[in-house]
């Protein structure tokens, strides 16, 4: 076969599958990790395909790792990186975000909860561990710490780890506008995702142990607040195996606002003879939080 006939099918291929993938952009607005790799390869492959019969030299060099040139090194620059994301961020619109967050679960472990009677509030009798699961991927390379915040009204300082990256953790000095000091003391937990490669899903957790909270022992409440885009969401709460959930009702709303509706629809589970709920949230909404209110 000549090469001007292997560069034409080349083009071919690649032209073909660029309108394509258009399509599927329009059909598949949300694509799993699965499909977004998938759709990745292909397009860098079309792309790759259409480059060759573009004149001119493209030369890419990762060091001690590849160098490339010609439609390889358009390949390797549409699979590793994104080109539409450099763009000049427009006055009054937030900065782009350096992560994108596909799920997110919460779960709230009271397994080990006892009540602390009064006196004891400072000691660290009553653990009850917040387990929050992200499946995230960097952006771009300026995504280094991916930050959640946690609060408290306890003494104790709560204790923050993870299994799978570093983290570290500070206690903000913020205060709400025109008021004094919070009562809350509110912690930023970072984790550091340098070591991630940018564009690839990975999962991110982080453990924080409160102590002494839900302590009052005939009713209590938690929440998941949505403080990243995400596309599903999952809020599970673990009862004490001698103390099950006897009521409950869920809610959402604003995290600007003090309202929040009753949620009726059917998007839970009821596990383990009420010692567990688990709630799927679908396209939960952003800045929105989702609230359990119990009794024991």
């Amino acid at each position: 076969m000549r090469k001007a006939t292997e560069r034409q099918l080349a083009f071919a291929f690649g032209a073909t599958f660029v309108v394509v993938l258009i399509a599927l952009a329009v059909v598949v607005p949300n694509p799993t990790p699965f499909q977004y790799t998938v759709f990745r390869v292909v397009l860098a492959l079309a792309s790759a395909g259409v480059a060759v019969m573009i004149p001119g030299f493209l030369e890419v060099q990762i060091p001690g790792w590849v160098k490339a040139g010609g439609a390889l090194a358009v390949f390797i620059v549409v699979y590793f990186y994104n080109p539409a994301a450099l763009i000049t961020q427009e006055p009054g619109r937030d900065p782009p975000s350096d992560f994108e967050v596909y799920s997110q679960q919460r779960t709230l472990d009271l397994s080990a909860w006892q009540f602390v009677p009064d006196g004891h509030a400072a000691e660290k009798l009553s653990p009850v561990i917040w387990k929050d699961t992200f499946k995230l991927r960097r952006l771009r390379p300026s995504g280094i710490l991916f930050t959640i915040r946690h609060a408290t009204t306890g003494v104790p300082t709560p204790d923050f780890s993870s299994p799978s990256h570093h983290i570290s953790n500070r206690e903000t000095t913020e205060k709400p506008q025109g008021g004094p000091r919070p009562k809350l003391r509110i912690f930023d937990v970072s984790a550091d995702v340098s070591g991630e490669p940018v564009g690839e899903w990975f999962n991110l957790v982080i453990d924080a142990t409160y102590w002494n909270a839900c302590n009052n022992p005939h009713t209590s409440w938690g929440a998941l607040p949505v403080v990243h885009p995400t596309q599903e969401a999952v809020f599970e709460i673990q009862f004490p195996s001698g103390k099950p959930v006897k009521t409950w009702e869920r809610r959402e709303g604003s995290r600007d606002t003090t309202s929040s509706e009753l949620v009726t629809d059917a998007s839970i589970e009821i596990l383990d003879d009420r010692k567990t709920l688990r709630w799927k949230i679908d396209a939960p909404r952003l800045n929105w939080v989702y609230k359990f209110a119990w009794e024991w």
